[in-house]
């Protein structure tokens, strides 16, 4: 190993390396940070109070439409019966200790429950009027959970809480109309927006999995610190990528590769390429790290450290997993890039893991429209496994997915890299004349 940091460094002080390796990608990949950066805190700021990104894709031009959503939740796009409001019942027999009024109340999906407490009957009558047309039936309870849930916190702030995708689309329903109006102008529209969500409350949708709800709002500082975390990784391993390329094809154009590989060693010339590949994403990150820094500080306020400690032991271990199953990804590409002679061969390095990426990302997906304890448990396993697991791994802090998942995954992860290093550096060794 010191033989091979000997190596590198000299190969550094070399100042045409130094320029294709260090400073014209770097000076690219730190525009493509600071656009990143703008673009996150253009998306936030647009999903605020007045809701502008579902403004355009919930659009009504009249209170008697038919609606598409209405269409795949209840299978006919036209406007729901006239409203049943069902008010519970105390029941000492029951296990929540309250039944509904009758076997035309019993709950539903897609239904929407108020949870009475410390809502008077103003508030309740108002969170009802939201979803007249929209749905079948409204329960005021007091633990009676369909898969969408209105009630008001410990702090008195309203809130809207969504078990299901199936919920998240009642809610969208909610959001989409108000009191049967037609609603013409664009303005007027967003206006409806604004007070919907200020009457429901803020929106979260559950996590079975996990156990918690993840807020779906521009408030949740987990989601513009993830999008920038996995872009910035995202990129800075794209960069170890090329650099691997890149030395092998300086050296191998300039025709020095085998004698310099000859005085050297093939495992100490191999080992100082992926140090100075190293290097290069280190000197990326000590510039790009800042100035995600500087840009989720504008986004999310001053406060944006307050908001993350108490998410600091999920994030570290996530940001070690999920690097250890880039790398690994990366690894593998380069194996194709060894191998470019065999095109098949180089063709399944480059491709097939990014495909199977995202067959598993697609499978995670689709798993939402189930809904059970046998769903969950699929999405655990999955988001256990390396790549097949990669997109909700790159989502797990907003997911609040369990630490024994990322564990495992980060643990798979590399000891495949492990295996698919030593592979990489035995063929280099025994066919450095194909490179």
């Amino acid at each position: 190993m010191i033989k091979a940091c000997r190596l590198a460094w000299s190969l550094i002080r070399i100042p045409h390396v130094t320029f294709t390796l260090f400073l014209f990608p770097m000076i690219g990949s730190l525009l493509l940070v600071l656009g990143q950066l703008i673009g996150t805190g253009i998306v936030v700021r647009s999903v605020s109070a007045d809701a502008r990104l579902v403004a355009g894709a919930m659009k009504q031009q009249s209170g008697d439409s038919v609606s598409l959503l209405r269409y795949v939740l209840h299978g006919s796009g036209l406007p729901r019966p006239a409203l049943k409001v069902c008010r519970w019942q105390p029941d000492p027999n029951s296990i929540t200790g309250e039944s509904p009024p009758g076997a035309e109340c019993a709950p539903d999906r897609l239904d929407v429950a108020i949870q009475a407490g410390g809502l008077s009957d103003v508030e309740i009558e108002q969170l009802a009027s939201w979803f007249e047309g929209q749905v079948d039936r409204v329960h005021i309870c007091e633990r009676c959970s369909p898969d969408v849930v209105l009630l008001r916190a410990d702090d008195g702030t309203p809130r809207a809480h969504a078990l299901s995708v199936y919920g998240l689309g009642v809610l969208g329903l909610g959001m989409s109309r108000k009191d049967g109006k037609m609603i013409e102008k664009r303005s007027e529209y967003i206006r409806s927006i604004s007070e919907f969500q200020e009457t429901v409350g803020r929106m979260s949708f559950f996590i079975p999995e996990s156990n918690s709800f993840v807020e779906l709002s521009a408030e949740n500082v987990l989601m513009p610190f993830t999008a920038n975390a996995v872009l910035l990784t995202i990129i800075a391993l794209w960069l170890a990528l090329r650099a691997h390329r890149k030395v092998l094809d300086y050296f191998s154009q300039n025709g020095v590769l085998l004698p310099l590989v000859a005085a050297t060693g093939k495992k100490t010339f191999y080992s100082a390429i992926w140090i100075l590949t190293f290097t290069r994403v280190a000197c990326f990150l000590g510039v790009a790290l800042p100035m995600c820094y500087i840009g989720l500080h504008d986004i999310s306020g001053d406060n944006v450290v307050s908001l993350l400690r108490p998410h600091a032991r999920l994030i570290g271990i996530w940001a070690v997993v999920l690097v250890t199953t880039l790398a690994f990804l990366t690894t593998v590409s380069s194996i194709a890039d060894l191998k470019r002679r065999a095109s098949l061969l180089a063709f399944v390095y480059r491709y097939v893991p990014f495909v199977c990426a995202f067959v598993g990302a697609a499978a995670w997906a689709a798993s939402f429209l189930l809904v059970g304890e046998g769903a969950a448990t699929f999405r655990l396993v999955l988001s256990s496994l390396p790549v097949l697991g990669l997109m909700p791994l790159m989502m797990a802090p907003v997911l609040q997915l369990p630490l024994w998942v990322l564990v495992f995954h980060g643990t798979l992860s590399l000891v495949a890299l492990l295996v698919v290093l030593r592979a990489n550096t035995t063929w280099f060794a025994a066919h450095l004349e194909e490179v």
